[in-house]
């Protein structure tokens, strides 16, 4: 039995899912231990992880041992495997469908065989997967969305269906996964990236169709948690399309070349990222999810955790008071002022009240409600930094820049032109509380690939992102606005933006253009962003399996030093490292 250590490199909940997902698929068992020993809060399997394993074995038709919540150790039988047996005697079974002998040819070895051994097991047309807490369904897809593709075109849907696998694989029905739990979680994909930009790749890669309903958002922290839903429909591999078995992978019996050659099996498609034209930035799309709730409101509210909260709350009210009066504008604020004990003015605010008098800068006084903020305040922030992109070799704009009407019209119009770059508003939306704040924002490429980089109220306020885990990025300091700091809650969705920005800015790189004269066009450094390349990996080994190259390439061996430490790798995150180790460790190949 193949044994994975759970601490390895990134050593949590991903490792466990991918291994999972790749045990059913494979029909491997395997054994995981300490599992998310690196974790600082709780450790071993969440709910959520046993959701995922549970289902998978259920349609699968495998065991498990230690599948709790808490436990620290994980054994998986797939395949009614309780005793460890190898996969490979199951092709020398004679009750196998020939269909899956024929499919492990273009697999290497890798086949379902046993989902059609007694007792058999089939794909439903419809799942429902429940959490009672609003744990990320998005990690949950992850795990269940390779063997599904797979397994659904191989598995009649139906009973009535089941004599005719020709049929079925030729032409796969769609599957619909049903899950609640959470849709904006903290270090997760979220269900605006997941649509605009997860997705579209997928089907940019080659990846069968794939789309999502959202019935109700989910939201895992602050006072408003609530658990969401989606609707996901799969529509699996299909033999129609697909590329030939390569000649250099042997069949697993000796007629199974004819046969190959009346139906092409199912295979995954070859993803190769560095093959893909990655084109240039066209338009980048803006997703707002905050309160209505009014501006002057959250310019009084204060974290809860503030020991100097009220005292910080005055100074912020006192320097809207200074910017309005010297541009000479109504100020909404001056009869709470003047309703104050004491009328001293700030001299000096600081740097964290900064972003407050950039909005009192504009000459229509600061936006009403903290959605409005926001939204104004990003499209403002990229324009910026796009500008500064474009335009590098021509002139640097200062840091807190005039905004005439003009400007102002054109980002309350929703759309906004920086050299051949169209910002738009794609999303807004209300949500019932502040720590209900997200942002997303995605580039679109020439190509069609997306990128996206996003935050969220909850993970930005209770520290550094993920990006900030990444090779050879130092974590930004976040002590300004920070709930320990006492900082205002509009300063800190202040700091959101900053933080969406600089990290899409970072996947960025200007070259060039045509026209000369310091003008530049700004391109993606690879061809998807950082967390797209997660999602990736498990798809990228599937498809190295059944495309292999004529001239193979040297891959990287594990990320581990002689000692066990983990080694930075230039351009690739923390997690896309663990799941190329996982895949190497299952599969033969990341």
């Amino acid at each position: 039995m193949l044994h994975l250590d759970g601490s390895t490199l990134e050593g949590g909940g991903q490792l466990v899912r991918i291994a999972a997902a790749l045990s059913a698929l494979t029909g491997n068992p395997l054994r995981v231990s300490r599992i998310r020993a690196n974790r600082s809060g709780s450790k071993g399997l969440k709910a959520s992880h046993c959701a995922v394993i549970k289902f998978l074995l259920d349609v699968c038709g495998g065991t498990a041992v230690g599948n709790q919540v808490g436990h620290h150790e994980l054994s998986i039988y797939p395949w009614g495997q309780k005793t460890g047996s190898s996969p490979q005697t199951r092709w020398e079974d004679g009750n196998a469908n020939s269909d899956l002998r024929k499919s492990a040819a273009s697999l290497q070895q890798l086949s379902l065989a046993s989902l059609y051994s007694p007792p058999r097991v089939t794909v439903k047309p419809e799942y429902d997967i429940r959490l009672s807490t609003p744990g990320s369904v998005f990690l949950i897809f992850q795990a269940l969305y390779p063997y599904l593709l797979f397994a659904g075109a191989y598995t009649p849907t139906t009973e009535a269906d089941a004599g005719t696998s020709d049929t079925a694989r030729e032409n796969p029905k769609e599957i619909r996964v049903n899950i609640t739990g959470g849709t904006h979680v903290s270090f997760s994909p979220s269900y605006d990236y997941i649509s605009q930009v997860l997705i579209p790749n997928f089907a940019k890669f080659g990846l069968p169709p794939l789309s999502m309903e959202l019935k109700k958002r989910g939201w895992a922290t602050g006072q408003w948690v609530e658990v969401g839903a989606v609707s996901l429909v799969i529509s699996p591999l299909s033999a129609n399309g697909t590329p030939p078995r390569s000649d250099n992978i042997s069949s697993p019996s000796h007629d199974s070349g004819r046969a190959q050659a009346e139906t092409p099996p199912v295979v995954f498609p070859s993803i190769e990222l560095d093959a893909f034209d990655k084109g240039f930035i066209t338009q980048i799309d803006v997703t707002i999810l905050a309160p209505d709730t009014l501006a002057q409101k959250l310019l009084k509210e204060l974290s809860a955790k503030s020991a100097k909260g009220r005292n910080r709350d005055k100074k912020l009210q006192k320097k809207a008071v200074l910017c309005h009066d010297a541009s000479g504008v109504r100020n909404p604020y001056r009869e709470q002022e003047n309703s104050e004990d004491g009328n001293e003015y700030l001299s000096n605010a600081g740097d964290q009240t900064a972003c407050m008098g950039d909005a009192c800068n504009m000459k229509q006084g600061p936006p009403q409600t903290a959605r409005e903020f926001i939204q104004l305040e990003t499209i403002r922030t990229l324009s910026r930094e796009l500008d500064r992109q474009v335009n590098r070799e021509q002139s640097v704009l200062p840091a807190t820049p005039e905004i005439d009407d003009a400007e102002i019209d054109e980002m309350q119009s929703h759309r906004i032109n920086i050299g051949d770059v169209v910002v738009n508003l794609h999303t807004s939306e209300a949500t019932s509380h502040y720590s209900q704040t997200y942002i997303l924002l995605v580039a679109h490429t020439s190509t069609g690939f997306r990128l996206g980089r996003d935050a969220l109220y909850s993970s930005f306020h209770h520290g550094p992102s993920r990006s900030d885990s990444r090779p050879g990025k130092k974590a930004r300091k976040r002590s300004a606005i920070s709930s320990a700091d006492g900082g205002n809650i509009l300063l800190r969705m202040k700091g959101m933006i900053d933080q969406c920005v600089t990290d899409l800015m970072d996947e960025f790189e200007s070259h060039p253009g045509d026209q000369g004269q310091g003008r530049q066009i700004i391109m993606p450094k690879k061809a998807v962003d950082v967390y797209m390349r997660d999602q990736l990996v498990v798809f990228e080994a599937l498809g190295r399996l059944t495309h292999p190259h004529p001239h193979p390439r040297p891959h990287p061996r594990p990320h581990l030093s002689a000692g066990g430490e983990q080694r930075d790798e230039e351009g690739v995150s923390l997690h896309t490292r663990t799941a190329k180790w996982v895949c190497e460790q299952i599969l033969g190949c990341p």
